[in-house]
């Protein structure tokens, strides 16, 4: 996504698992105040990443921090091997074993929660030794983007079930709409490296001209460029367009009594406000 595309919503979840830096989280924050929609898809997200927790496993305490642990307690040097030699003359102190804390003080919904969490970690994690290191670390946040991916999932599902008839709609073509001509536009003096289409439509709604061009000349002041259709002497004004970068376009509605032009023309005039060409032709062609 380029930066300049980005919007403050695109942090949420970001902010929920706190990967922002300081700045963009206070601009989140600022944000935040004035988006409902932020704040309904933080409480959800937060309610998620807050039953995490409950899905971890059961880590083993490392020897290492066990004989640390003792060291500070007896005030004295003691490593791992100590704890093998003084099994035979006193009772071995029960292991020790980091345990989550228990869900039964959690709604049945949330539950529910933690038991589809504790699956999707499953799913993604294969069965190992009990220890504590960082891929169980890198397991749990896993979890974390699978059940955030999940929530928008089904938000941008339900978006789309929303657009779909738009769309289909839009990539559908006229109804009973048909191409009658498309005619080549050629220079119309020698110089000129512009080009250009005219297409005649036909529908239920009557006869329509699309014209469209490019490598137009740079229009200066309050020139415009107009599109005449030309019968013996006869001419009429279908339209004014101005361009960018070189080119432009025009859509035109025919009137139902028209004659057959015999001819199409593009003309660069002084301004958009004249019923008869002044200018320099740009385009033609025959139809």
């Amino acid at each position: 996504m380029r930066e300049q595309d980005k919007k403050p919503c695109d942090d949420l979840e970001l902010y929920v698992i706190d990967g922002l830096d300081e700045s963009d989280k206070a601009a989140f924050l600022k944000h935040l105040s004035t988006c409902n929609e932020c704040k309904n898809g933080l409480q959800e997200l937060q309610s998620i990443v807050d039953l995490l927790p409950y899905a971890a496993p059961e880590v083993e305490v490392p020897s290492g921090m066990r004989a640390r642990i003792m060291s500070n307690v007896l005030g004295e040097s003691f490593t791992a091997g100590d704890t093998e030699q003084t099994k035979g003359t006193e009772p071995a102190p029960p292991e020790t074993v980091i345990k989550p804390a228990s869900p039964a003080s959690l709604t049945r919904e949330q539950q529910a929660v933690v038991e589809k969490v504790q699956v999707l970690k499953e799913n993604v994690s294969p069965s190992r030794p009990k220890r504590y290191d960082w891929k169980s670390v890198a397991n749990i946040g896993l979890v974390a983007a699978v059940a955030i991916s999940c929530f928008y999932n089904i938000k941008f599902s339900n978006e789309i079930n929303r657009l779909q008839p738009i769309a289909d709609g839009l990539n559908s073509p006229i109804q009973g709409a048909k191409t009658n001509e498309v005619v080549t536009l050629n220079p119309a003096a020698e110089g000129l490296v512009a080009k250009g289409l005219a297409t005649i439509m036909i529908n239920s709604k009557g006869t329509h001209l699309i014209v469209s061009a490019e490598n137009l000349p740079e229009l200066q002041t309050e020139e415009a460029f107009q599109v005449w259709l030309i019968k013996g002497d006869k001419v009429v004004n279908a339209g004014t367009f101005q361009s960018r970068k070189g080119s432009g376009a025009i859509f035109f509605t025919l009137e139902p009594a028209v004659p057959d032009y015999d001819q199409i023309a593009i003309t660069l005039e002084p301004d958009a406000y004249g019923d008869l060409p002044r200018g320099k032709a740009i385009l033609a062609a025959d139809i």
